[in-house]
């Protein structure tokens, strides 16, 4: 949040009313103001703009204007207010400064699942809003061992944690996570993607394996050239020793 604490009274724009609906990022925060010493709550909600674009508003909820619900991370709500920039010590900031807050839903309930499979090409990273998404597909046989395809997407800290972008096309991992929001993709197929937590690698593809056993590695390259030298040493002393001339 870029400044819980400013005054309303600080402001250098103000829009017209405005209505945005979204999910939580994180838990609402109910804090102070070091000015007015009034309560304010802070949360950031994620709104669908054009198809899957992802806006991020933070926003402002303002002494008798806050909700007696307690909001927390993927709650549903619809705001109504107006944009504000807001100065500080920091800087300025656009911010939502919410005059009414309706609760919609709670965030869903996550069923984990574990798919095991080959990627199906390496993992692509794309931004969506202010955060990162690595995406690929993998390939897996279900019950009656037909093949299928999954896509999935790994958000943010989950990228680095799981180290994605360091599989390759063919790997055969382990995931764990669970099942996003219904979408229609471009062919009108009703299609959800998997929302990975945590990774498992278990296996390089066969390309990657014949590479790895193919080229050595710098320290084993400089070991056989120790061991050439010492043999070419030693027999150039046996020659010595028996007095022929090198």
């Amino acid at each position: 949040m870029a400044n819980e604490t400013s005054k309303p009274e600080n402001e250098k724009k103000e829009s017209k009313e405005l209505t945005i609906s979204g999910r939580l990022g994180a838990d609402a925060k109910l804090s102070e103001s070091k000015n007015e010493k009034k309560p304010v709550l802070t949360f950031s909600v994620a709104e669908k703009v054009d198809g899957d674009k992802v806006k991020w508003h933070n926003v402002q909820v303002w002494d008798k204007k806050i909700p007696e619900q307690q909001l927390k991370k993927g709650d549903e709500v619809e705001l109504k207010g107006y944009l504000k920039t807001f100065t500080s010590d920091k800087g300025s900031a656009e911010e939502f400064v919410a005059n009414k807050v309706t609760y919609l839903q709670s965030a869903p309930i996550r069923i984990t699942d574990t798919l095991k499979g080959n990627l199906g090409q390496d993992p692509a990273m794309k931004k969506v809003g202010e955060k990162d998404v690595a995406a690929f597909s993998i390939g897996w046989k279900n019950e009656k061992d037909e093949k299928m395809w999954q896509n999935v997407q790994v958000w943010d800290k989950n990228i680095e944690k799981n180290k994605i972008m360091d599989l390759k096309k063919g790997d055969f991992v382990e995931l764990k996570g669970y099942y996003g929001k219904e979408y229609q993709n471009k062919h009108n197929e009703t299609k959800k993607d998997f929302i990975l937590l945590e990774s498992k690698f278990l296996k390089h593809s066969e390309k990657q394996a014949e590479k790895q056993v193919e080229k050595p590695t710098e320290k084993q390259t400089e070991k056989k050239a120790e061991n050439l030298d010492e043999k070419q040493s030693e027999k150039k002393e046996g020659k010595k020793s028996r007095g022929v001339k090198i």
